[in-house]
């Protein structure tokens, strides 16, 4: 499972991994065609010295070695596989893209083998390795996707035992459960049998594959949306989430950029909506900006009933409002970047930020701070290191600015505090404690920006 944090590392190393195996491939390409190369006049001094101390290191040693170095990179930037969803993927033609690849990667080495001029050899040579390296990437990509999207649900009828099964002993004699229990049913997992939940009447399945149409649906006709990230969540995979990155970013100054992000989740349980959400995230650090702009939700929250899957296909109107927040939210956290504030000041709004209850909240207004707890006070100590010790706070946009005291907070719960696991950690930022803390301390900032140190009084 991945959560926002990890998100970019994620797909950084994916993509570094790709890279990688492309680098590979160029170099032996280069080695194993170099009479090719030079008669093309593609050869140069400082080039043959790089590739020659490359070469040194024993890679690039035959012709087998490079390749499967290069299909080994290429196979594992393929876990985590981006791309818009095809509900239409088939494994057969999967399979075929995949044997044809590796036959083509295969063989080709047998243009070597050929009586024709070194540039035909060549050409041969590349062209088969690079049809078949292509068929491999374009084979593997569909079936990661095809893979994630394996979960499938039922919902079946409910039965329990009637008084005879009831009282009756297992071990000797047959228990079957033969009562309908009357507008209940279970949510069951089609690939495992696993029960995910009891639902009731009016509950209707969203597919998972459903969730990735509603993403196809907002993108609209941008050019297109990049999946990041897709994970289950609770037990047997009772809830799932998925990541989307939208094409554009928020600035802060000069270079300090937020991206944006969808964050879908559903579950099979029925304890929850669905809902889509519009996210922010700071790229440097990886925080989640989660704001509560007034007047407006940054999210859309849709009942599992039998509307769902239309109010689906509608929901990118209301998402729409993610445009709109971008530009907003681009004039605010440039205005907070420029808005100064005080280590003391910093410090109370933390305080008022992270309070648990109205009664903390009072004694941090009224200066009572022998009245706050320990366990209190070591927080917001944390939050202040933070603050006060990471390299993302020392930006010209965030030391000893307003919008530098909004990531302390939202930055505590990203990168500081400790969570048993990283489900309950996606949980807080994006539902729980983390979430509501968060805003809190967006409203506290916005107050901050209009009235000063009075809205911390």
């Amino acid at each position: 499972m991945q959560t926002g944090e990890d998100t970019q590392g994620l797909r950084k190393i994916v993509d570094f991994t790709r890279l990688i195996s492309l680098f590979i491939l160029s170099i032996h390409f280069y080695l194993s065609c170099y009479p090719a190369f030079a008669e093309w006049g593609l050869t140069a001094e400082i080039t043959d010295q790089m590739v020659e101390n490359i070469a040194k290191t024993g890679l690039f040693n035959g012709i087998w070695k490079p390749k499967l170095a290069a299909l080994l990179c290429l196979l594992i930037s393929l876990i985590a596989v981006k791309g818009k969803k095809d509900e239409k993927i088939q494994l057969r033609p999967i399979v075929a893209y995949l044997l044809t690849g590796l036959l083509l990667y295969i063989v080709s080495n047998l243009c070597f083998f050929l009586k024709a001029e070194v540039t035909a050899v060549a050409l041969c040579y590349i062209a088969l390795t690079g049809s078949g390296y292509m068929l491999i990437l374009t084979g593997g990509g569909q079936l990661s996707r095809l893979l994630k999207n394996k979960l499938h649900v039922e919902k079946r009828p409910l039965f329990t035992f009637d008084t005879e099964n009831h009282r009756g002993d297992p071990d000797t004699e047959l228990i079957i459960p033969e009562v309908k229990v009357p507008d209940f049913f279970a949510t069951v997992r089609t690939d495992t049998e696993q029960v995910l939940g009891v639902v009731g009447n009016d509950y209707e399945v969203v597919q998972n594959v459903d969730a990735f149409d509603f993403f196809d649906s907002i993108v609209g006709g941008k050019d297109g949306i990049l999946y990041e990230t897709a994970g289950a969540l609770g037990k047997n995979g009772a809830q799932i989430f998925i990541t989307a990155k939208l094409p554009d970013y928020i600035r802060v100054g000069k270079d300090d950029l937020i991206e944006n992000y969808l964050f879908l989740t559903t579950s099979h349980d029925g304890f929850s909506s669905i809902t889509a959400s519009f996210t922010p995230i700071r790229i440097c650090c990886n925080n989640t900006l989660n704001a509560a702009l007034s007047g407006v939700s940054n999210a859309v929250k849709i009942r599992h009933t039998a509307s769902a899957h239309e109010k689906l296909k509608q929901a990118h109107r209301l998402l729409g409002i993610s445009n709109m927040l971008t530009g907003e939210l681009e004039d605010i956290f440039n205005h907070w970047a420029k808005t100064r504030i005080t280590d003391k000041e910093v410090k109370k709004l933390v305080q008022m930020a992270m309070a648990p209850s109205k009664e903390v909240l009072e004694h941090v207004r009224s200066g009572k701070d022998e009245q706050l707890s320990t366990t209190f006070n070591n927080m917001v100590s944390s939050v202040m290191d933070y603050h006060f010790t990471s390299g993302t706070q020392q930006e010209a946009t965030t030391k000893g600015t307003l919008f530098g005291a909004y990531n302390a907070v939202t930055g505590y719960f990203q990168n500081v505090r400790s969570y048993r696991n990283d489900e309950s950690k996606l949980n807080s930022i994006m539902f729980g404690t983390g979430l509501q803390r968060s805003r809190t301390a967006f409203g506290l900032c916005e107050e901050f920006a209009d009235h000063g140190s009075l809205a911390l009084n």
